[in-house]
């Protein structure tokens, strides 16, 4: 569930760099948002109807509804700024943070091998992140917090899931980014709308793509680790850079290649790590 998880998050993400070239960061996450809840909807009526969208649980759905928006906003900002595969690479340490705060948030165990893999992991997303240059542009730090902010929700939504189920968090997110991309269109000084019925197709795609992956995000923290399962989400780098190449003719050094398999290493260390520990303590 989470590989295909991060291999619809890597679609969403795509479509939405190409969508913000005809149109406002706040109008594309509004647009995105109302196709998502439209969507939702549609989902709940089909089975329990509004009573699918109620929730228990209203401040856990508040703060990952927060943490989300958070998490959406500053890395759709960064996409027009960054290559896709850097913009992708740098979101895609919030495994990584998981690492670090799940102890603390949610007293999962860490050790030795996850704590070096973490290292190299970071240590990996900086040079990925180094621009032919070789130096660091500050519009990284938006991807990286994102990714913090991603993973203040998950472990929120680790909590979450145990009260509410999927389709409510699932509505309450898009619907709390569908609020913040209208009010920030209303208040941002160039807030374009979009020119091309072709922007808003690209658009649908990418609600659909985040739609799924956030559903898999779902389940799968429904029934194992948060750390473990979220290392799985480091196979959507490659297809980053392979679309980065054939979309946008990204092309990479050699540091920025071995960034990207350090990062993808260090997640199947973290996986592989987690496993072993599971597996003797069910023995």
């Amino acid at each position: 569930m989470m590989t295909a998880a991060g291999a619809f998050y890597t679609f969403n993400d795509a479509a939405m760099k190409i969508a913000l070239s005809d149109t406002s960061n706040g109008w594309a996450i509004f647009i995105r948002g109302v196709i998502c809840c439209a969507v939702l909807l549609i989902v709940a009526f089909q089975g329990k109807g509004l009573v699918a969208l109620g929730w228990r649980n209203l401040r856990g759905q508040l703060e990952c509804g927060g943490y989300y928006v958070l998490a959406a906003f500053l890395f759709i900002y960064s996409l027009p700024l960054l290559s896709f595969p850097v913009a992708v690479t740098a979101l895609y340490t919030s495994p990584l943070f998981l690492v670090l705060l799940a102890p603390l948030s949610l007293e999962e165990r860490i050790n030795s091998v996850r704590l070096g893999a973490t290292a190299v992991g970071f240590f990996g997303a900086a040079l990925t992140a180094r621009p032919n240059t070789g130096a660091f542009s500050w519009v990284v730090l938006f991807p990286l917090g994102s990714a913090l902010a991603t993973a203040m929700r998950d472990i929120t939504l680790r909590s979450l899931a145990r009260t509410d189920n999927s389709i409510s968090i699932l509505f309450f997110q898009q619907f709390s980014l569908m609020v913040f991309g209208l009010a920030y269109s209303a208040v941002a000084p160039t807030a374009a709308r979009a020119t091309s019925w072709s922007t808003y197709c690209i658009i649908l795609a990418a609600s659909l793509g985040v739609l799924l992956g956030v559903y898999c995000t779902i389940e799968a923290f429904r029934a194992s680790d948060v750390g473990a399962v979220s290392a799985l989400r480091y196979v959507a780098i490659v297809w980053a850079a392979l679309i980065g190449a054939v979309v946008w003719g990204d092309r990479f050094t050699f540091p920025q290649i071995l960034g990207m398999l350090l990062v993808i290493g260090s997640g199947t260390a973290v996986t592989l790590s987690e496993r072993r520990f599971y597996s003797r303590k069910i023995r």
